[in-house]
């Protein structure tokens, strides 16, 4: 099978994104980036039943609760076992159905870092970056798929220590804050990825940021209090 390691760098350039990486990394757009089309190595995301919207009341009222029945159990999203296939094949079903599914987009970002032989089981997979991407075209508007989309890239970049990788997280937080200007969650998690990559005024400006707005966990404060910085005038410089 084709070597997929450098298919997160490539699928959103693929996807028609009108923006660089690096353009993000030194923060020179404030326009929303969506791709326009899924890429060859995504293959057919076209379903006979759905897709349907998450964010959708009628669709999240009538039609959620005939997919996760079956494909999205609490064992399935916390990723212990598959339910009606194997595990990737629910996850697979419940975001083909329900493309922006916030908690299935969490649960299979986190599937290559949590599961047992995950490496072999991707190898005969389509990449992950894939459900993200349909999910930002079907939904461009919705906040949350940036968010736990910049999470996964993120975190991929910092265990795979690349640059490209967290430049591309950069993005989908950027786009994340210009959906959701007001959430706290997305703030933290900015000033998180900030702090990971040593940008510690710009993590203090988003913790401070996230804390007005009420977000309850206080692990990025203690983080930059252990640094000296958390109580320093806040600037966006």
């Amino acid at each position: 099978m084709k070597d997929m390691r450098n298919f997160g760098l490539g699928i959103l350039l693929a996807a028609s994104l009108s923006v660089h990486a690096e353009e993000a990394a030194k923060g020179d757009y404030v326009s929303i980036q969506t791709p326009t089309a899924l890429p060859y190595e995504c293959g057919d995301f076209s379903v006979g039943y759905g897709p349907f919207d998450y964010t959708n009341y009628d669709h999240f009222t009538n039609k959620l609760e005939i997919v996760e029945s079956a494909h999205f159990t609490r064992e399935v999203e916390a990723l212990i076992e598959g339910k009606s296939s194997f595990l990737l094949g629910d996850l697979d079903y419940t975001l083909k159905r329900f493309p922006n599914h916030h908690r299935a987009l969490v649960s299979i970002s986190r599937y290559e870092f949590q599961v047992e032989g995950a490496a072999q089981k991707l190898e005969k997979h389509i990449p992950i970056d894939c459900y993200f991407v349909n999910a930002m075209i079907f939904t461009p508007t919705d906040g949350i798929v940036r968010l736990v989309y910049g999470t996964y890239l993120h975190r991929k970049g910092m265990v795979e220590r690349r640059k490209e990788l967290l430049d591309m997280a950069q993005m989908q937080y950027n786009d994340a804050l210009l959906l959701m200007p007001g959430s706290a969650e997305a703030h933290y998690n900015v000033g998180l990825f900030y702090y990971d990559i040593n940008k510690l005024n710009l993590a203090v400006m988003h913790g401070h940021k996230a804390y007005e707005l009420g977000f309850p966990l206080q692990g990025l404060k203690d983080k930059l209090k252990k640094k000296g910085v958390w109580d320093k005038t806040v600037s966006q410089n």
